[in-house]
């Protein structure tokens, strides 16, 4: 068992000439602490514990291997560095380059899904409202896909994707009346034909839904 002065102290007072013992007891404490020097040491050292102590005797040790020769340890750091900046500068390139491949992953990926789904929807452009509806899929960090729905609520892509489509029943084929017209028709509010529709581009395709709107 590890007593503590106090206690020490407290069992010396309880004996025979208990408290003349504590006073030499404490004197020699005291002369010790006059002798001791490390705490002057490491002042000088400019350090605040034996730890950081031991990092200065790194750096000396490291200091002899260069053979005292300052310029030589001066090299040696340089060579370091050197070596540090190369592998950061890589490591960034790496990054750079796997962030690159992700996302056309990620891109190509969500082109592919909302493709499927906007077809199964019956979509009449497909690939046009893929690129409309590529804005609002996600990738998580796992690299899953989530469809960003009303106030931000995630969904998957098939349930984003129908709920797009019943919100915009001109997109789908079969809620297309056929009738005359032309591409003139899509700001006079007339009704297109599934062919007149597919041979728009997306800015002539959100002019005519914005007129139809129901």
């Amino acid at each position: 068992m590890k007593y503590t002065l106090a206690q020490i102290f407290g069992a010396l007072g309880g004996v025979e000439n208990g408290q003349e013992m504590i006073s030499s007891l404490q004197g020699i404490i005291d002369e010790n602490k006059k002798t001791d020097k490390s705490g002057e040491i490491l002042q000088k050292l400019g350090v605040n514990s034996i730890d950081e102590l031991e990092k200065v005797v790194s750096t000396l040790n490291i200091f002899k291997k260069a053979g005292n020769d300052p310029n030589t340890l001066a090299k040696q750091v340089t060579e370091l560095s050197n070596q540090v900046n190369e592998f950061k500068t890589k490591f960034e390139e790496s990054e750079a380059k796997a962030k690159a491949e992700r996302d056309k992953r990620i891109k190509t990926s969500i082109n592919t899904q909302l493709m499927s789904e906007l077809t199964k929807g019956n979509a009449i452009m497909p690939e046009t409202f893929a690129q409309v509806l590529a804005g609002s899929v996600a990738a998580k960090d796992d690299d899953s896909l989530v469809f960003m729905g009303k106030d931000n609520k995630e969904i998957s892509i098939a349930d984003g994707v129908k709920a797009w489509l019943e919100a915009n029943p001109s997109a789908v084929k079969n809620n297309i009346q056929p009738g005359a017209g032309s591409k003139a028709g899509a700001e006079g509010g007339a009704k297109m034909t599934v062919q007149q529709l597919s041979d728009m581009d997306i800015k002539e395709y959100m002019q005519y839904r914005n007129s139809n709107k129901e």
